[in-house]
């Protein structure tokens, strides 16, 4: 039976975000999208151009439908918590691919969608654990999400996430957002004076994820004390951004295949408990235009990675 016909007092859940929001071809797409996405950054351990922009645009658009359904209650909190842990997967290959510096020139419009989603993020996931959980509608769901088990969000989860946004998210959050205003700096900075490249100064201030600087000042203490020699010191430093390569190119890929396994076990999981009915029609517009864009970007993706290596961009790896 069509889904504008079903009687609403059977219908589990809200009509319109189960169209709008995270029907069929809204999932399947965004879970492409994000396959997608994770696929460009394998290529090397400076690719990711672009990602940022996609990433920060596709998030943007789906939090602002999220806000108005939350702020006219017209969704149950456990559609409310699929919906924004779905939208941090997403969100996780545009931060992550910050870590390639050079990345960020010409890419300010980018860089300015993923801090613009990442503050408005912290902020839905604040109102919706403070309050959303308890002042929305439960539209006949049980009111439960996939976190590890089965777990009920007026219960200790709520207050265990609220915790973690006070105390975790939010200081992290303004932390992170300071750098990026740097970074930002620089990318205007860069492209005002019609370059492609930043000088030594401009990366270490746009490097939002430096893991050398602090080692470097820390082993620096204790080399100007020590019998070594120049050689040894520098063969130091050049292993250690090496490895710090290394890190990053582990850390950019990892955290985002993680989030968007976890975030595809999350959503389908709480969807499956709560007894959720989302549009399954592939034909309506609404799902084709996600689904047919899911697939675009995973099939770029995917031609990235199989695209044959230049010899130096092979020794980058």
């Amino acid at each position: 039976m069509p889904l504008h016909t079903r009687s609403s007092k059977t219908f589990v859940g809200s009509e319109t975000a189960a169209q709008d929001v995270y029907g069929i071809g809204v999932r399947v797409g965004l879970y492409l999208q994000g396959a997608g996405m994770i696929l460009c950054m394998l290529r090397s351990r400076t690719s990711g151009a672009g990602v940022k922009l996609v990433s920060g645009s596709i998030t943007i658009s789906m939090l602002a439908s999220w806000t108005v359904l939350a702020s006219n209650m017209e969704f149950s909190p456990c559609e409310a918590y699929l919906v924004l842990f779905l939208l941090t997967a997403m969100l996780a290959p545009g931060k992550m691919v910050l870590f390639n510096v050079d990345s960020l020139v010409g890419e300010g419009l980018g860089l300015c969608a993923i801090f613009v989603t990442e503050l408005w993020m912290c902020a839905a996931h604040g109102w919706l654990f403070a309050r959303l959980c308890i002042t929305l509608p439960e539209l006949g769901t049980e009111n439960v999400a996939f976190f590890f088990a089965k777990v009920s969000l007026d219960g200790w989860f709520r207050v265990f996430m609220l915790v973690l946004c006070v105390l975790l998210d939010w200081p992290t959050t303004l932390l992170w957002a300071v750098k990026v205003v740097q970074a930002l700096q620089v990318s205007i900075a860069v492209f005002q004076r019609g370059s492609s490249r930043m000088t030594e100064d401009e990366l270490k201030k746009a490097n939002i994820y430096d893991m050398v600087s602090p080692l470097r000042k820390l082993f620096q203490k204790q080399f100007d004390t020590a019998i070594v020699s120049e050689t040894e010191v520098q063969a130091y430093w050049t292993w250690l951004e090496g490895y710090e390569a290394r890190v990053k190119f582990a850390i950019k890929v990892g955290v985002p295949l993680v989030l968007w396994i976890f975030a595809v076990t999350t959503v389908e999981t709480t969807i499956r408990w709560n007894n959720l009915t989302p549009s399954n029609d592939l034909g309506s517009p609404g799902q084709l235009i996600p689904f047919i864009t899911g697939i675009c970007i995973f099939l770029d993706g995917l031609l990235v990675v199989c695209r044959p290596r230049a010899r130096a961009e092979s020794a980058a790896w």
